[in-house]
């Protein structure tokens, strides 16, 4: 049993670590491209700046939407 456990904890590392590596690469390659290869200044070298700029937001939606029995408002805008 101890072993199993091991060896899952060891693979869930590795996963992350490789999760966390390949992140790094993807934005870093992504800002020397952008830089670079399209001559982006400031934000705009963030490669997909518009989705990193709203994972905030939709993180806080898909919360609220999940802590309240993810049921939808009953309401209806007038017409």
């Amino acid at each position: 049993m101890v072993t199993k456990r091991l060896y899952a904890s060891i693979a869930w590392c590795t996963w992350d670590m490789l999760f966390f590596v390949f992140l790094f690469v993807y934005f870093v390659a992504g800002m020397l491209f952008m830089k670079f290869g399209r001559g982006a200044v400031g934000t705009e070298v963030i490669p997909n700046y518009g989705f990193w700029s709203s994972l905030p937001g939709l993180i806080k939606e898909g919360v609220a939407f999940t802590c309240s029995g993810c049921k939808a408002d009953t309401s209806y805008a007038k017409i």
